[in-house]
């Protein structure tokens, strides 16, 4: 039986090897998620395992690539603010709305020449 102890030691580790030898994250997944533009899609913002990835991708990525986090919520102004500057803390833009829309835009944009 997994406990709630156990699932919090996992995600403990993880953060603390990142980039030892001991790294459960193998090295060419790291890279990617570290130096390289990010779509996160489906995140809660509350959850641990979202908080502990979110660290330790800004513990390690460079800050020249923009990457975006669609989310589907609606939260007031205030929790809106909130969230939208903590992840642009991380270089992220934030997206509201969903994926459909997120597809929709994302495609007009990336059509212009």
């Amino acid at each position: 039986m997994l406990t709630q102890d156990n699932y919090m030691e996992f995600l403990v580790n993880v953060s603390r090897e990142m980039g030892r030898q001991t790294d459960l994250i193998p090295p060419c997944l790291r890279h990617a998620l570290t130096d390289a533009s990010l779509i996160l899609l489906g995140y809660d913002l509350n959850a641990w395992e979202f908080r502990v990835l979110y660290w330790s991708l800004l513990q390690q990525r460079s800050r020249k690539h923009t990457s975006v986090s669609v989310l589907k919520l609606k939260p007031d102004d205030l929790e809106k603010d909130y969230k939208s500057n903590y992840l642009r803390a991380g270089a992220f833009e934030v997206y509201w709305g969903d994926l459909n829309g997120f597809i929709h835009d994302f495609g007009n944009v990336s059509e212009r020449p």
